[in-house]
């Protein structure tokens, strides 16, 4: 599955980074514009960040954002597989489940 997402990614104009360590997000006008990674600045119109949420946490920390504070990502107990799905708007997929975290 992740082969057909990037390629689509990559046939779109877009381009895919695995394995690089990101250092803070780029936050700006209520959407995320960019990925500080090794002191470089790669700005982007779309951003697909796969992280644990108590890393997501950490990148929030300089700009936190509505209802995604550390205490609440932090409270994300390891499961099989959970996706935070921050700044997706108008995402409609059926086998794409809700998580409500408590509080």
């Amino acid at each position: 599955m992740f082969e057909a997402f990037k390629a689509h990614i990559e046939e779109h104009g877009g381009s895919v980074q695995t394995k690089a360590g990101v250092e803070r997000l780029e936050i700006a006008r209520d959407r995320v514009e960019g990925v500080w990674s090794d002191g470089v600045l790669y700005p982007a119109e779309s951003i697909v960040l796969a992280v644990p949420p108590n890393d997501l946490a950490g990148l929030l920390k300089e700009t936190p954002v509505d209802g995604l504070g550390p205490e609440r990502l932090n409270a994300i107990r390891p499961t099989m597989g959970v996706a935070v799905d921050l700044g997706v708007i108008g995402l409609h997929n059926e086998q794409i489940g809700t998580i409500e975290l408590p509080g």
